[in-house]
């Protein structure tokens, strides 16, 4: 949400490099960091999960594998 906010414009590192300001504030680049936090929830919450329930319910379950032949 930080990209949408008049937050994302008030930033100390634009205003030393203010070239950088019409890239930081384009949509494509305020849509890439929101689409990264997007994921990062979407990994705590999994690993959470694991952590709370003890079982990694999203993979499924891994069969072994077919013995050897000499």
């Amino acid at each position: 949400m930080v990209p949408w906010t008049a937050w994302w414009s008030r930033n100390f590192f634009l205003d030393l490099e203010p070239r950088l300001r019409p890239i930081m504030e384009s949509v494509v680049v305020r849509l890439a960091f929101a689409m990264v936090g997007v994921v990062t929830v979407l990994g705590g919450t999994r690993d959470l999960f694991v952590v709370f329930f003890g079982h990694d319910d999203v993979r499924p379950e891994s069969t072994p594998a077919p013995p050897r032949e000499s």
